[in-house]
């Protein structure tokens, strides 16, 4: 008998008549309720691969599916006793307030793991997380784990990974000495450092397979060093299942399957390749799931990665929200016009807040698009930058790269250093911006600042970042959540803060459980003393934002807008829906403080904000199909499209100027393209352009089919990281 175990007390209720029609199907099925505990048939399990649609494989991924929504329907549940504590009880002050427990006095935790934990990773007590967890070791049964992110859950679930490692090569002395063979792997991304700490004392080697970065590299190391714990992203790892012989034949062995992040794997559309790497592992490892949420993908995705019975650990106590409590959350209502003056407010503010308090700010700002983080970060570190070296100087002739992370700091200076990242830098650039940044001080009179689109919300811990700056609305409501948790981790202090237009306002509809309130500060009368930094606590940044201004190519500044356009269109549910043109007019916002003119829009963009619908006839003549009127008026189109600007005659510039973009084409009528989507934050292409005819052109357009799409190329992009 294979069991299914829940922290939780009784299965969530569901159709009675389903569960009698499956379970006549079942020669010995029974379904006794033990406390929190629910036994099914060992046999059921074998049904889910071959006999998918079986009355008998159904039940069995009904009781899976039971199992994991006792966790996400708990508020229906009335209370019942637990049949066993998880975490160690004598180290509880009460229910609702957890005592630290120092790891020494976790008993099963290894010599060499212990001796990391503390001369490495400097870790002197568990967080509760942590002590749920280890507390339970040795796990010798499949787990899934519910925990926010800034918890301790990396280390927490590898703790217990590392312990089922050494038992493994216990039994396997030899296997353990040459270390070819993989002993746990982990679908996940930003781990590996934390790996490397924790099995430094065993003399394991952690093996990276992350996309976007040298495949070469990678191989050459899976056939020289050993592959005690692989780490990699789900479209790498199933691409050397399928094409590199020397890692399939490495991970016919695999001990320990670890998802981390898997709510977020889903997200991404990473269904099909996770089924696949299920599959091609064997049947006897153990499995670990982590995720943030227990939603409906997850339990569908349970019964699949789960070949036998599992225990779930639930970590986030009942009614806590999913935002830090320890968070101050605050919106600002203001124009993109008006977006420069007050960031620099903001930032300047929350900088000069941190030094009162003796120590540096480490600010994470979010953008929509990868277009507007590339046009801001350059103008911030235009207005803010102090202190810091070119961090764009290149290599010299022999290929040698300048280090960007040595800081000139004279006389004690203040320091602001100003960094970038987006789906369009390569892995190993992505890489080392995000390591500069989680290694930067936080001591006074030191500030580090990242400008970065959704590729930094989920899945990377930087240490001590005191407020998160999201420019616009996410792509989804959660991913508002998941930016915040990126400040107050570890049970540390922080500060939210969005800025929103009008049009956007509507999107706090989506955040009404959370604390979140509108800034005292940013009224209307204040905002409108800032315009242009002419006047409030930025006015001594008016002759950095002039020349800032000036020298701001108006190419970037008109695909910034063309990208918010496509961005806000692809996801006006967030929005309320606006119509196309006020979705155009609130864009426009941003071409007014450089004076540039709107470029015209792509007609795909034009036909999905219904910009460019034909008219209904009226008396009055305005009738595409039908001759004359009563009027006289025989024209087959209305008047107001045939004065419709074309791209020739735009006034905005040539089509062959270039910039640090490479060509353009906004004046071009050889309207053939093939080039990125609005909002887009990978690497994704799509055909189709202007108008039809010769030539080439880099210019973007909507989607990838011509057409309207709820789903953004910002949010598709993605995946290229994985």
């Amino acid at each position: 008998m294979q069991r299914f175990i829940a922290t939780t007390s009784r299965i969530a209720p569901r159709s009675l008549a389903s569960l009698r029609a499956a379970r006549v199907a079942t020669t010995s099925s029974t379904l006794p309720a033990l406390g929190s505990r629910m036994i099914a048939p060992s046999t059921a399990t074998q049904y889910l691969t071959s006999q998918r649609n079986s009355p008998l494989a159904m039940f069995a991924r009904f009781l899976a599916s039971e199992a994991v929504a006792r966790q996400s329907a708990t508020e229906e549940l009335e209370q019942q006793p637990a049949t066993a504590q998880i975490g160690t009880e004598s180290k509880k002050a009460d229910a609702d307030e957890y005592v630290p427990v120092p790891f020494a006095d976790y008993k099963d935790i290894d010599a060499n793991t212990m001796r990391a934990i503390t001369n490495i990773l400097k870790f002197k007590t568990a967080s509760k997380v942590q002590d749920k967890i280890i507390s339970l070791m040795p796990i010798k049964n499949d787990i899934m784990i519910k925990a926010k992110t800034g918890t301790g859950k990396t280390t927490a679930f590898l703790v217990p990974a590392i312990d089922v490692l050494k038992r493994a090569y216990e039994q396997d002395p030899e296997r353990g000495r040459k270390g070819r063979a993989v002993g746990c792997l982990v679908l996940a991304k930003q781990i590996a450092v934390e790996a490397n700490k924790l099995a430094t004392f065993h003399g394991w080697n952690v093996q990276s397979l992350i996309g976007g970065e040298s495949s070469r590299y990678q191989i050459n190391d899976l056939a020289r060093k050993r592959s005690d714990i692989v780490i990699g992203t789900p479209g790498r790892i199933l691409d050397f299942l399928n094409n590199q012989p020397i890692f399939s034949s490495l991970a016919d062995k695999t001990k320990l399957l670890i998802f981390d992040e898997a709510d977020v794997l889903l997200q991404m559309g990473f269904k099909k390749e996770i089924d696949e790497i299920i599959y091609r592992m064997p049947e006897d490892r153990q499995t670990f799931l982590v995720s943030a949420t227990m939603d409906r993908k997850i339990r569908e995705l349970a019964p699949t990665v789960f070949k036998r019975g599992f225990d779930i650990i639930d970590c986030v106590d009942k009614g806590e929200t999913n935002t830090h409590k320890n968070v101050k959350q605050e919106y600002i209502t203001v124009e993109l016009s008006n977006h420069f003056p007050v960031i620099c407010d903001v930032i300047e503010s929350h900088i000069a807040k941190c030094t009162a308090e003796n120590h540096g700010a480490k600010i994470v700002m979010f953008m929509p698009t990868t277009k507007s983080t590339d046009m801001y970060a350059k103008l911030i570190r235009s207005l803010l930058r102090k202190g810091v070296a070119n961090q764009n100087s290149g290599g010299n002739r022999f290929g040698n790269r300048r280090q960007p992370h040595k800081r000139h700091e004279p006389n004690g200076e203040e320091v602001v250093d100003i960094m970038m990242i987006h789906g369009k830098m390569s892995q190993d650039a992505r890489s080392r911006v995000s390591e500069r940044f989680r290694k930067a001080p936080i001591r006074a009179g030191h500030s580090s600042i990242l400008i970065t689109t959704d590729v930094s919300a989920r899945g990377v811990d930087y240490p001590d970042v005191s407020m998160v700056l999201q420019v616009g609305i996410p792509t989804e409501a959660e991913s508002y959540i998941h930016r915040l948790g990126r400040t107050g981790r570890a049970g540390k202090s922080g500060e939210g803060v969005i800025l929103l237009t009008e049009m956007e306002t509507q999107f706090l509809n989506h955040l009404k459980n959370l604390p979140i309130k509108h800034s005292e500060k940013y009224t209307p009368e204040y905002l409108e003393s800032i315009v242009g930094f002419q006047g409030g606590d930025v006015a001594h940044l008016a002759k950095r934002w002039e020349a800032a201004a000036m020298y701001t190519e108006a190419d970037r500044v008109q695909d910034t807008f063309l990208s918010l356009v496509g961005f806000y269109q692809g996801h006006t549910e967030l929005i309320g829906n606006p119509h196309g043109q006020a979705v155009l007019e609130s864009s426009a916002e941003i071409l007014k403080p450089f004076d540039c003119p709107q470029p015209p829009l792509p007609r795909a963009l034009q036909d999905s904000l219904g910009l460019n619908r034909k008219p209904r006839g009226s008396r009055f003549g305005n009738n595409n199909n039908r001759g004359n009127s009563r009027f006289g008026n025989n024209n087959r189109s209305n008047s107001r499209f045939q004065q419709r600007p074309t791209v020739e005659t735009a006034d905005f510039g040539k089509s062959e100027r270039k910039n640090d973009y490479g060509n353009r084409s906004f004046g071009n009528d050889r309207g053939y393209s093939r080039s990125r989507s609005f909002g887009e934050d990978g690497n994704g292409s799509s055909e189709g352009g202007y108008r039809s005819g010769q030539g080439h052109s880099d210019r973007p357009r909507f989607n990838r089919d011509g057409g309207s799409s709820k789903r953004s190329w910002e949010q598709r992009g993605k995946t290229d990281e994985y």
